[in-house]
């Protein structure tokens, strides 16, 4: 489920070079974890965890292809009618200059623009 939260148990490597990593799912009562979540909450200034807040987390971080990944994937989710498009498009404009593709940040700028 995105915006779940895990405690890295251990980590290793087997005999044949796989890497192993145990996780422990947090439980939403755990304070450590409400600490957390309400620290995102303000530094991005969203209520409740979504793909857009993930994206956006993502594009912060400099991992321009998986923000656009879950920006993409939120557009297909949303109704086309969902007032939150036009920002999801613009989102994926800006992130699209930003890597240099400028014809497809043009192409995500007018999309935004245009209502349906």
């Amino acid at each position: 489920m995105v915006g779940s939260i895990f405690y890295v148990r251990t980590i290793s490597m087997d005999d044949e070079h796989i890497w192993n990593v145990k996780l422990r799912f947090c439980n939403d009562n755990e304070h450590e974890l409400q600490e957390l979540l309400s620290y995102m909450k303000e530094r991005t200034g969203y209520g409740p965890t979504n793909l857009h807040i993930l994206g956006d987390i993502l594009w912060k971080m400099g991992k321009f292809e998986l923000a656009k990944k879950y920006f993409t994937r939120l557009c297909q989710e949303l109704s086309s009618d969902d007032p939150s498009l036009a920002v999801l498009y613009e989102n994926l404009g800006n992130l699209a200059s930003q890597q240099g593709d400028l014809d497809q940040s043009l192409q995500w700028h007018d999309r935004s623009r245009i209502p349906k």
